[in-house]
């Protein structure tokens, strides 16, 4: 396994770590992200995992644009490193419970309101 491998490995583990999940590979890892990396990304990632399987025989490895593989590796490295797993789950949980506090608050403000209106209060 050469660099391009080493690469796509590092990023793969990385995705697991940070968005919670388990892939076999960096295609893989990308695919169960979806829409959590920006698109741009995404297709850099899926030219790094193309660049990690055609890095395996030596007449596609000379193919390699290893430009674009180091670019690529270096944003969206950048970018996974950025997300922090304790936002995710804290922006899950305010999701959940904003709505929820809005309607209680609603529902509290128009009880006043027909209590005031039937003269009970």
């Amino acid at each position: 396994m050469g660099d391009v491998g080493v690469k796509a490995d590092e990023l793969s583990a990385l995705l697991q770590e940070r968005l919670g999940f388990r892939a076999r590979d960096l295609h893989h890892a990308l695919r169960k992200a979806g829409r959590r990396v920006p698109r741009r990304l995404r297709v850099e990632g899926e030219y790094i995992a193309l660049a990690q399987h055609m890095e395996l025989t030596p007449k596609l490895a000379k193919q390699i644009d290893s430009a674009r593989v180091a670019a690529g590796y270096r944003d969206l490295k950048r970018f996974v490193e950025e997300i922090n797993p304790r936002d995710r789950v804290n922006d899950g949980l305010l999701s959940i419970i904003g709505p929820q506090a809005l309607g209680l608050i609603v529902l509290f403000a128009l009880s006043l309101v027909v209590l005031r209106w039937r003269g009970l209060i």
